[in-house]
């Protein structure tokens, strides 16, 4: 039987960078390193502070330490692994080019005021679930103990446990909109005589080569803690906004909210932070 070491260096290099840095993202979340305002997609912020690091970072957080936490990282274990190791064998630089659509994707669709999520991350896992179903359809999946059905219809069963446990579904929603887009390009429209129109780009293989480099979980490493050091100044700016700009933010990027809005409205002061759902 391996060692947990040997586990994780044998896993491939896609998947175990990506759950490293949400591992660490939580980790240093937990730790009192940064707050999650600090790296939720607020596109006000994006465009009128320039914090365009949220548009990446929001990936890497999967919530604070909990059981959904876990099961959103064991799902990148499995999930992603089994992907990345049995269809996109050899093709790290496609896998990646996955990844990438999938988070402009999500970036997209929560552009729209009534999909808009401050975390992007869980969709980003829902979409690798998806994607996993279809590449693996007539695998058996065993739930809890209780339920065995095929992989095709994984996504919907996880689907309903959210909403018997009271878990939010946009994210999970948004994952399986960006991952039947994916699989519909590449796979599906192919096969019914179109044109594959998502080929891989050439700048995508640099990077896939350096997430294969065993170094570079180090340097995700470094890459958290001068994140750190840089929106540290930008802190009291996310987390003491005035009731006018948490006005205006809410009608460009959050009218589907109202009654947010009206709680923003009775409160005056309140920051991002409480609307996200965090203590401050």
């Amino acid at each position: 039987m391996s060692s947990p070491a040997e586990f994780y260096k044998s896993l491939p290099p896609i998947s175990k960078a990506y759950g490293t840095l949400c591992l660490l993202a939580t980790t240093a979340c937990q730790f009192g390193l940064y707050h999650p305002a600090d790296i939720a997609l607020i596109y006000e912020l994006v465009f009128s502070r320039f914090q365009v690091w949220r548009l990446i970072t929001n990936f890497f957080f999967l919530g604070k330490f909990s059981i959904n936490f876990g099961i959103r990282l064991l799902m990148i274990a499995r999930y992603g692994v089994q992907l990345e190791s049995g269809p996109f064998q050899r093709r790290t630089a496609d896998f990646l080019w996955m990844m990438i659509f999938g988070a402009s994707s999500l970036l997209v669709l929560s552009a729209i005021p009534f999909l808009w999520s401050p975390f992007l991350g869980i969709s980003l896992v829902f979409m690798l679930l998806y994607v996993w179903s279809r590449e693996f359809p007539n695998a058996n999946i065993n739930i809890y103990g209780l339920v065995t059905l095929k992989a095709f219809y994984l996504p919907w069963a996880m689907l309903a446990l959210d909403v018997i446990f009271g878990s939010p579904l946009l994210p999970d929603l948004l994952g399986i909109i960006a991952g039947h887009l994916y699989y519909f390009l590449t796979v599906l429209h192919p096969l019914a005589g179109g044109k594959n129109i998502l080929k891989t780009s050439m700048w995508v293989y640099p990077f896939a080569w350096f997430l294969s480099m065993e170094s570079c979980i180090a340097v995700c490493i470094c890459l958290l803690f001068l994140m750190r050091s840089f929106i540290t100044p930008w802190k009291s700016i996310s987390l003491s906004l005035t009731h006018t700009q948490i006005c205006a933010c809410t009608h460009k990027h959050k009218i589907h909210n109202l009654f947010i809005f009206l709680y923003f409205a009775i409160t005056p002061g309140d920051h991002y932070s409480r609307h996200l759902g965090f203590d401050s």
